[in-house]
């Protein structure tokens, strides 16, 4: 199966994009930095570029055309409130939507647990994260899309 990977350069991309190819499936990697295309290839899988920000949900769209799933592991990564809003939340938006317009209907989203970490005193950037995540969790939720969400920790076994 074609898979496309959002996230692919990040740690649970990685170990994905590896697994598919070992499995005989076609991933696709979407990456943001040109050096990543590289890696992305050295993992078993065809890189794309693409940025959750900056691309349309028509652009997105196009690049998901004729895959059979799509995979979301992209993340801020600490990178500011401001940005966990445009890709944890918002990217994960744009990549809902245009997994529908391209007729893909499987999507597996990874995600965090609502209330994982939260007595840990991380602080207002970790309980931002936490309610972007929900909210896209719940976005996600409400599609019409054949989804599933897989908590990060699942994925490191």
């Amino acid at each position: 199966m074609k898979v496309f990977q959002i996230g692919a350069a990040g740690g649970v991309g990685q170990r994905l994009m590896k697994r598919l190819a070992a499995a005989g499936d076609a991933p696709t990697g979407m990456h943001r930095a040109p050096e990543q295309a590289q890696k992305i290839v050295g993992f078993g899988g065809t890189p794309v570029s693409g940025d959750l920000i900056a691309d349309s949900v028509d652009e997105l769209s196009a690049k998901m055309e004729g895959h059979g799933a799509i995979v979301f592991s992209a993340g801020a990564h600490g990178t500011g409130q401001d940005k966990t809003t445009l890709i944890d939340g918002k990217g994960l938006e744009k990549a809902a939507d245009a997994a529908s317009r391209a007729g893909v209907r499987r999507f597996v989203l990874v995600s965090a647990f609502p209330e994982s970490e939260r007595s840990g005193g991380l602080g207002e950037g970790f309980e931002h994260y936490m309610r972007v995540k929900k909210s896209a969790d719940v976005y996600l939720a409400n599609t019409a899309l054949d989804w599933v969400i897989v908590p990060a920790w699942a994925t490191h076994r």
